[in-house]
């Protein structure tokens, strides 16, 4: 599929959208709106688990900037399809910078998350 600026955009503000959910500990909800490969390899629980210790690492998130997004079609330990991997840059309240992956995938006429990683920049 041809990924268009305006998909790009779409899948940024669905990002967006996702990292608001986890910003304000709303983890079902985010869980839900991931896609099914998702949820497929990783539960509620441990899900939760995770973004909170992140979280207690970084701590509270100041500010978020954009910093990228590319289409790709294949990534690793993932069925092929239409990604998008969007970066952040992060000031957050025990690290200055930190870069924070969201990677929405087009499933079913949506983009949903399907992959989330945080590093020191």
């Amino acid at each position: 599929m041809k990924i268009n600026k305006e998909l790009k955009t779409e899948a940024v503000n669905e990002a967006l959208a996702w990292l608001h959910l986890i910003d304000n500990s709303h983890y079902g909800k985010a869980y839900k709106a991931t896609a099914d490969y998702f949820r497929s390899q990783i539960s509620l629980d441990e899900l939760s688990k995770r973004i909170k210790l992140v979280n207690q690492q970084v701590g509270e998130t100041t500010r978020r900037t954009f910093k990228s997004a590319n289409h790709i079609c294949k990534v690793p330990n993932a069925p092929v399809g239409d990604y998008v991997v969007i970066e952040f840059e992060l000031e957050a309240e025990h690290l200055q910078k930190v870069i924070e992956t969201v990677t929405p995938v087009f499933e079913n006429g949506h983009w949903k998350v399907c992959g989330y990683y945080v590093s020191a920049a």
